[in-house]
This record gives structure tokens, sequence and C-alpha cells, in this order.
């Protein structure tokens, strides 16, 4: 099966370690840490496609996240399937260091979900939540807001079990088994709290 990750966040250098962007985050550190390169596969005029390895491409949204579902609506046009794709964002009802899989589902409050539904007209789509709770408002400064020290260490906690769910995605096992073990307690444990 071949995966089409879309990282969630604001491009831009100031957004890189806000909460807002921790799916992209996440998947940055883990593709700094691969032997293999990126390659472009196609520009869209929203975003591009890129190829990490055999069986996962990075859909990577130009907009800003209230937007993103216009790359996604654009790369369906393209040729890449719904069913394919896991949406990586944060989540502001999940405590901060767990992560939750599931095949579908509303916006959950996550302007770049809801995008990405208005634009394809179905929430039939892989997401990958990420917490970041306890949140406080207004939620547009919180998401948009840094990591504190101590938040920072949950998050560099949470690549262990992100570097899991990568390897389960580049095996062969079926979704609803990658489902399984994802979403098992202990799962993302390794995140300190």
């Amino acid at each position: 099966m071949t995966w089409v990750l879309v990282p969630l966040g604001n491009p831009g250098d100031e957004y890189v370690k806000t909460r807002h962007n921790l799916g992209r985050y996440l998947l940055d550190y883990w593709i700094n840490q691969q032997p293999d390169s990126l390659m472009l596969i196609k520009n869209y005029s929203h975003g591009s496609l890129w190829k990490l390895n055999s069986n996962i491409r990075i859909l990577l949204p130009a907009t800003y996240m209230n937007l993103s579902g216009q790359c996604v609506k654009e790369a369906v046009r393209y040729g890449v399937s719904l069913k394919e794709l896991i949406v990586l964002h944060d989540d502001k009802d999940l405590d901060l260091g767990v992560g939750r899989l599931r095949q579908e589902g509303s916006d959950g409050g996550h302007n770049g979900v809801r995008s990405i539904i208005e634009e394809t007209g179905t929430d039939l789509f892989n997401r990958l939540r990420l917490g970041i709770a306890p949140f406080s408002r207004p939620l547009d400064e919180f998401v948009l807001g840094s990591w504190s020290p101590s938040e920072m260490k949950v998050v560099t906690g949470m690549h262990g079990a992100f570097n899991q769910f990568m390897r389960l995605l580049e095996s062969p096992l079926e979704l609803s088994k990658i489902i399984n073990q994802v979403n098992t307690k202990g799962f993302w444990l390794d995140s300190p709290r």
C-alpha cells in the first residue's frame, strides 16, 4: 500500500515550533533522520507531492492551515486517492504526547481538517491526531503559540513513537492492524510527562 502523508501546518520559520505545526514538525524530524532523500513528484498550485521511499509519499500544502484542503483537492484531482491519505494534525482534545489514528470523522473543531472536508466533500480519509492538550483560551493564540520548555520535552519524547508509526506504514500490515497498534495503550508513553 502507498501512503500519502499530509502534515498540516502553517508555512514559514516563525511557525515551525508552534503547537499547530506538531504533525509537520514530527514528520520533518523523522525525514531528517532517514538516509533517503525526498524526490519531487509534482508541483501543484497549492502545494507539492514528494516521494520518500517505495510506499510513502508526502503531500505538502503550501497554504496556511485554514486552506489545507485546496492542496488535497488538487492532488485528488490528479490521481491521489483519499484512501491513501493520512493527515497529520494537532488535536486540542488529546493530551500532549498522545496520538490516535482513525479512518474518518468530523473535523473536531480543527480548521485544517475542516478545509479538507469542505474541499473534498467527504470526511472519509485517515488522520493521525496528535494531542496538544490541555489548551487555554483564546484557542487561536494557544495553537499559534510556541512550545514551553516542559512541553518541548514531551514533544521530543514523541519522536520514538512517531518513528514506530512510520515503520508500521512501511510494513505490509493492513490499516486496521496499524490502527490497533498505534492506538494501543502505551504506544505513545515514551513521552515524558
